[in-house]
């Protein structure tokens, strides 16, 4: 009897250190998932709240804003309806299974009428 109450124990304890080993992954792996790219933008969909930018090497990343995504214009908060194609803006984001959540988008560069 003592003998699978010490088992008992030791499959408790052993599920305690598993779990907190899983947690412990859980929290790396949400640091890692976050990043941000500078880039051109393409498009802007206000009524999806999506922004799509061309980033350095080419790729086109669709990121989606939401009532918590802070969009600067120098000192100034825009909308996102504000954001015109061409424009260069810095997105930072957090990544999730399904899409690119924007936390944070800067306008970096807007180009002078008639510039190419």
């Amino acid at each position: 009897m003592k003998l699978r109450t010490v088992l008992a124990w030791i499959a408790g304890l052993a599920i305690l250190v598993g779990g907190a080993s899983g947690a412990h992954a859980q929290e790396i792996q949400k640091q890692a998932d976050s990043g941000g790219v500078t880039g051109k933008v393409l498009r802007v969909t206000p009524s999806d709240g999506t922004i799509t930018v061309i980033g350095p090497n080419g790729e086109n990343g669709i990121y989606w804003t939401d009532a918590k995504t802070t969009i600067m214009n120098g000192s100034k908060t825009v909308r996102l309806a504000d954001i015109q194609p061409g424009w260069t803006v810095t997105v930072t984001y957090d990544q999730t299974v399904a899409k690119l959540n924007a936390t944070y988008i800067e306008v970096v560069d807007t180009p002078k009428a008639g510039a190419p």
